[in-house]
Order: C-alpha cells, then structure tokens, then sequence
C-alpha cells in the first residue's frame, strides 16, 4: 500500500498520527489540519489499492476534533491537549454537531471536566490536568490527588519514573 503523501501546506510526510483532506482534496499533515478554519475529514495514513485516500470516522476542525476507535467517540479541544467530556446523548450524534459543540465552546473560552463533565466557565475553574490531556474541576482534582495518595501507600509505583502509576506515563 501507498502512504499518503506529502502536506499540502508544508510539505512534510503527513503519514503521521491522522492526517486529514479537506472537501477540495487537499492533504493536510496533522500539525497543519489544527491551523485550519473549515472542517476536515481524517483519513487512514495509506492509500488503497486503487490510489484513494481512506476515510477514517474522525473530524477536525481547527483546535476540535473528534475521534471514534471500536464505537466510543472521544473529543478534545486545544490540537487535543485537552480531553472533553462528551453526555451519553451527545456520543450519539452526528460527528458534524459534536463538533459544534465543541466549537461553541472553544468561542465562549469555556471547558468540561473530562472526569464529571462539570461546566467550566473560568481558567479558575480548573483545579488541575492529569495526564493524557484531561482537565479537572475541583471536586474531581482532589479525587485524583486522593487516588495518587493511596497508590503512593499501597506502593503501585512505576520502577522507572517514581510515580504512582495514575500519574505515569511509562
């Protein structure tokens, strides 16, 4: 199979992580699609058999973007620094409005726990990030510190990086 080329913008592999094409067929390596204003649509980093590039059910629009891996729908805003909690309703709409809704969000400067959910209205409202892109209100920030406490008792502790391992990322 053939790789997908090289970015339209910069001209550097976009066979990386999920490169995307917009509706014209432009090929968009992956730091370049979150510089874009307009929806993207992510593809596989091959080509098939024919030459055709291979959608993959994931969109990207600027900073939003939202992901499906084996049927849970994962969103994060900030180039994907920043994991956004998704309702059960709102997992099952069309990939089009999630991205909406993070849009909207991303236009108010507002956030969601990505443990609760919780609205976050302020950069003060945010208590803390763990690891892998969350972000937490208060209430859940001290959950984790109080999960981080009991690991460092019961001695779950990564042998290479003295962390407990909730906060590892070996």
């Amino acid at each position: 199979m053939e790789r997908v080329g090289s970015c339209s913008v910069c001209g550097k592999n976009a066979a990386v992580n999920t490169p995307c094409v917009d509706k014209e067929g432009n090929l968009y390596c992956y730091e370049c699609s979150r510089k874009q204003n307009k929806l993207l649509q992510g593809i596989d980093q091959y080509k098939d058999d024919n030459g055709r590039y291979i959608t993959v059910p994931d969109l990207v629009y600027g900073e939003c973007s939202v992901f499906v891996c084996e049927n849970e729908v994962s969103a994060y805003l900030g180039g994907g620094t920043e994991s956004f909690y998704l309702t059960p309703a709102e997992q099952k709409l069309p990939l089009e409005e999630i991205i909406g809704i993070l849009r909207s969000y991303v236009d108010k400067g507002w956030h969601r726990c990505s443990s609760c959910g919780k609205e976050l209205r302020t950069e003060t409202e945010i208590a803390g990030r763990p690891l892998f892109a969350g972000i937490c209100c208060e209430e859940c920030w001290k959950k984790h510190l109080e999960l981080l406490a009991e690991e460092r008792r019961k001695g779950y502790i990564c042998s290479m990086c003295g962390r407990p391992y909730s906060n590892c990322c070996c």
